[in-house]
């Protein structure tokens, strides 16, 4: 994943827990759950330098990984980033491409906001390119902190913003060996200044 993946993932977490604490929903519409079953094995799209992020994606920056371990980590923690920025364009949320990058709290948050999101008829637009700029793997626990530049808005059911984005974003998120794979379990996302994707 891209550093605008990590900003996108970054300004959506950062929204998703805004707006949770914020307004109440007394009317529920029926989401559409498991509209996918499985996540595909594309590629996340690089970012070139002075890129900017691309509606409805989440492309990759650079990586600081520089173990097989690591890598590992990070290739989930992108793959956290694009499943966000998906499922936050909405309607459908697809619980098991989401299970397969997220446990915890980084699970349960974004997946609240989604689905309160649709019952709002509100939805995401806009991208992220996010870029891991430090990793740290101590035997089940890793944690990355990433780079963030983000155009992902939540707009109405007419494509009006109803919030307004910072577009540099610092994450610090931490990963948790579920099996033999990684998860990211919780997530913290900055507004910051400029940072390198």
């Amino acid at each position: 994943m891209t550093r605008a993946r990590l900003r996108l993932a970054a300004v959506l977490a950062a929204a998703t827990l805004g707006l949770a604490g914020c307004a109440e929903d007394s009317s529920k519409k029926e989401v559409d759950l498991d509209a996918r079953s499985t996540p595909t094995a594309e590629p996340t799209p690089v970012a070139a330098k002075g890129d900017k992020p691309v509606d409805g994606a989440a492309l990759r920056g650079s990586s600081a990984a520089s173990s097989p371990d690591e890598e590992a980590a990070v290739e989930v923690w992108f793959g956290f980033y694009e499943e966000m920025v998906r499922m936050y364009a909405g309607p459908t949320i697809d619980r098991d491409r989401w299970s397969a990058v997220a446990v915890e709290q980084a699970y349960d948050g974004p997946l609240q906001y989604a689905e309160k999101q649709v019952s709002q008829g509100h939805r995401h637009q806009g991208g992220l390119i996010v870029a891991a700029t430090e990793v740290e793997v101590k035997g089940d626990e890793a944690v990355v902190t990433g780079c963030v530049r983000t155009t992902l808005t939540e707009v109405d059911g007419e494509g009006v913003p109803v919030e307004k984005v910072a577009p540099w974003r610092t994450s610090s998120d931490v990963l948790v060996k579920v099996g033999s794979g990684w998860r990211v379990s919780s997530f913290r996302i900055y507004e910051s200044g400029r940072c390198d994707l």
